[in-house]
């Protein structure tokens, strides 16, 4: 096992390589404490899992979410403003009247402090950060920090940690794409299987609405067998068209503890996710002009997917969403876990 460093960019962004006993290969970089990308070199061929760019300039030129760290709160904020303790609080406004993903000195715009270990059957890579008190309107002097491991039995796997000296919001999640290619029309479907019964519908904005059931909907994910991601984008269901494709947030189920809650069969390797965070954002980049190059290769429409493991977007307005309340100097701890099997 190994790491690397070179230099990312010219505003002290580095990036690190990890490389485990299996060839497989995890790029992180300081800004945005970001996946740049996780690629496994297998008898003299590349399989791409998660794509990505070549330098930091390129993340702020395309788009700046990619591969990154996303917080403190995941998601969007409908009309950028919460109450916290009888005080309301303002938050940037990023997609017009609401907030997204942290704000405009999200965790996606900072540079975070990394350390790391190489132990014997995985390396360790810890990003820290202090969120200043106000920082994008949140309350509170937040530290905050998360632990990349990448081990010798091929996994990702991520551990938020944070404390904070006021009462404050928090949810993170983390923003890498990973490829599917649909755009490749091979022979081998794309199946994607995720445990969920309820799932949240949203306004033409983003903005969830209630949380719905999956049954007779396109967003009925549960078959044991997977379902063909293809067809389900495109299907008629009414949700499916407002946003090209799926943006929503899905309520997992109950599972048991060896039981992936999201598996993804593509032609070139297959994902199995485990978390502990209730929900997560399924997102799969659904612009038809958003085409990206990305490790030399055009990223087109629905080519990538995300993850987002989080308590549901704008909870903060929505009771039975869930909790994204931090109290003061309690301890948030999270881990989410991509376990990979090349082809």
């Amino acid at each position: 096992m190994k790491v690397e460093k070179k230099v990312f960019g010219t505003q002290g962004e580095y990036v690190y390589q990890l490389t485990n006993d299996h060839d497989l290969t995890l790029r992180v970089t300081n800004y945005g404490a970001r996946v740049v990308s996780l690629k496994w070199e297998k008898a003299e061929q590349e399989v791409v899992i998660i794509p990505g760019f070549a330098s930091a300039a390129e993340y702020r030129k395309q788009d700046v979410y990619f591969g990154a760290t996303i917080g403190r709160v995941a998601g969007r904020i409908a009309n950028a403003k919460a109450e916290l303790n009888g005080q309301e609080y303002q938050f940037d406004k990023v997609e017009g009247p609401h907030s997204h993903h942290g704000g405009f000195q999200g965790f996606h715009n900072q540079l975070w402090q990394a350390t790391y270990t190489i132990e014997r059957d995985q390396i360790h890579f810890i990003f820290s950060y202090t969120s200043v008190d106000g920082e994008s309107g949140y309350p509170g002097k937040l530290n905050v920090a998360v632990h990349y491991y990448l081990t010798n039995t091929n996994e990702w796997r991520i551990q938020y940690e944070a404390k904070s000296d006021q009462d404050t919001f928090f949810n993170p999640t983390n923003h890498a794409y990973f490829y599917t290619g649909l755009h490749e029309k091979t022979n081998h479907a794309v199946r994607l299987h995720v445990k969920a019964s309820r799932y949240t519908p949203i306004q033409s904005d983003g903005i969830p609405l209630t949380i719905a059931s999956v049954a007779n909907t396109a967003f009925d994910l549960r078959d044991d067998s997977g379902v063909d991601l293809l067809a389900c984008l495109a299907s008629e269901d009414e949700q499916i068209r407002l946003v090209a494709g799926i943006d929503h947030g899905f309520v997992l189920d109950k599972r048991e503890e060896d039981e992936p809650a999201v598996w993804l069969d593509t032609p070139h390797y297959r994902l199995k996710m485990f978390t502990d965070r209730p929900s997560t954002v399924i997102y799969t980049f659904n612009g038809a002009d958003e085409h990206r190059n990305m490790d030399n290769q055009l990223i087109c429409q629905h080519d990538v997917i995300a993850f987002e493991t989080q308590v549901l977007p704008d909870a903060v307005h929505h009771d039975n969403f869930g909790n994204v309340i931090l109290k003061k100097d309690e301890l948030f701890y999270s881990t989410t876990a991509f376990q990979f099997l090349i082809k």
